[in-house]
């Protein structure tokens, strides 16, 4: 018996847990996660859930590891992967103090209220960035 599936025994696998957190969680990279510690608890070897899964072996004994560290909660946890902005630091919180405090009409622009076209406007003209604002309910550009 290996050292993880001893580590595994040692944790146990709830099948009722499993069930909740399944239907739970709709995410496809997520039930794949919960699909591969369900068949090792079933006695399944890595490789074989690779396999059976179209994963890498690795990547099962990942999910694995993940379930024994931190259960169920743990190996559902949503993936966030920062998003790059085209602002600095400095001038993101720039921009959120200018739109939470001041109008458009204060700071040189046309309205009284932020719309997404209006914030694109203002920076572009106080930043020199270009956001593409699109509203889908209205088909304006």
């Amino acid at each position: 018996m290996g050292y993880k599936r001893v580590k595994f025994n040692k944790k146990g696998f709830d099948e009722l847990e499993y069930k909740k957190y399944f239907s739970q969680n709709q995410a496809e990279y997520i039930r794949i996660k919960l699909r591969s510690v369900k068949l090792y608890s079933e006695g399944i070897e890595f490789e074989d859930i690779s396999k059976l899964l179209l994963i890498h072996q690795q990547s099962v004994r990942k999910y694995v590891s993940e379930y024994i560290a931190d259960g169920f909660k743990g190996l559902c946890k949503k993936v966030k992967r920062p998003q790059s902005s085209l602002l600095t630091e400095a001038q993101s919180l720039e921009f959120k103090t200018i739109s939470l405090s001041k109008r458009p009409s204060e700071v040189g622009l046309t309205g009284n209220i932020w719309t997404g076209q209006i914030m694109c406007e203002y920076l572009k003209k106080t930043y020199g960035v270009y956001y593409q604002y699109e509203c889908h309910l209205c088909s304006v550009n």
